[in-house]
């Protein structure tokens, strides 16, 4: 499944930020601070947000995705994340 971020969900389902916050009951600085990764929506709101905008949740990218790659990738290839020093 491709994912997408949570603007381009929002985008996608024709919703504007303002419209978004309405429906979830939180500001518009709330919607625009979780698609620029400052905060981030907890499970109970991602699902509400992906049932507003008809996506599946597995199908948001976050930036966990990347953390999580990038911890994967290391331990893939024996990085111990120390920098170097014991």
């Amino acid at each position: 499944m491709t994912k997408i971020t949570l603007a381009a969900a929002r985008v996608n389902a024709g919703f504007s930020q303002m419209d978004a916050a309405k429906k979830l009951g939180v500001s518009r600085r709330t919607i625009s601070n979780w698609e620029n990764c400052k905060t981030y929506p907890d499970a109970n709101q991602l699902t509400i947000l992906c049932d507003l905008y008809k996506w599946p949740t597995d199908g948001i990218f976050l930036i966990e995705d990347i953390a999580l790659s990038n911890i994967c990738a290391a331990l893939c290839v024996g990085n111990d994340f120390t920098g170097g020093k014991p």
